[in-house]
């Protein structure tokens, strides 16, 4: 049977997404000599945390720091491709930050892709020692996707206009040029989108993405954040802690305005 890792966000247990997922997990625990932990997303068994120390020891070979820790980071992800689901992470993510703080840790930032699109919103992070050693990875993506369309139905310009049909005051709002994506929520199919900017006021500013096939909505949400309320959510140890957001309609979102 398929091994059950904890996932304290849920308080569940969920299970590998295949054998092969699992088996990959199993080496990383023996090159690691155990210490390797690792925390599934139940919505789609794609890793929310991989950590353990080290989960690779740095790769050599001279040059700048930056690049070093760049191959050891890529190396990493390469190794562990299944567990990532995955397919070839060398070419389905991109870096979009390469940072050391002044006490020599790294983080490097990547945003996923697909077909040569960005998939949206998704992203994760490998951390480094200040010896160059991997010891954690986190992030929110999906696994590679499947079947994807990748050429439009709907064009730019009409999805410009059903983008700021749905934004208060959208018929004189500025709309930035949509750009074509691969939408990638955490809990859906993944879906060709185009994704744009409306602005419409200071209290107006929206990011809408519309199905490049069928013209539907996607997702449409204001970015400006004007009501700040208490809340709650679950850490990654299973404690149920406090929370300022901000509150749209009947949703909630980890912005506090209050700061």
């Amino acid at each position: 049977q398929a091994t059950n890792i904890l996932n304290p966000t849920k308080g569940t247990y969920v299970q590998f997404k295949n054998r092969q997922q699992e088996a990959a997990f199993d080496q990383l625990k023996q090159k690691t000599s155990g210490s390797a932990q690792l925390f599934l997303r139940p919505d789609n068994t794609t890793p929310i945390q991989i950590k353990g120390y080290p989960l690779m020891k740095a790769i050599g070979g001279g040059g700048a720091l930056a690049e070093q820790n760049a191959k050891t980071a890529n190396a990493f992800l390469q190794e562990n491709a299944s567990l990532l689901l995955l397919n070839n992470p060398s070419k389905e993510l991109r870096v979009l930050a390469n940072e050391t703080d002044n006490l020599g840790t790294a983080s490097i930032r990547y945003a996923q892709t697909y077909a040569g699109l960005d998939v949206w919103p998704a992203q994760l992070s490998v951390h480094l020692d200040a010896q160059g050693n991997v010891t954690m990875l986190d992030g929110a993506y999906i696994a590679t996707p499947k079947d994807v369309a990748t050429v439009p139905q709907i064009s730019q310009s009409e999805s410009a206009t059903r983008a700021k049909a749905l934004v208060p005051g959208g018929e004189l709002a500025n709309g930035s040029k949509p750009s074509l994506i691969i939408y990638g929520p955490l809990d859906k199919p993944p879906r060709l989108g185009w994704k744009s900017e409306v602005v419409s006021g200071l209290q107006n500013d929206w990011i809408v993405v519309i199905d490049a096939l069928d013209g539907s909505t996607l997702t449409a949400f204001n970015q400006v954040a004007d009501a700040n309320v208490t809340g709650s959510g679950v850490d990654l140890l299973g404690q149920t802690r406090s929370l300022n957001v901000w509150q749209s309609g009947s949703t909630y979102y980890m912005l506090d305005t209050g700061k």
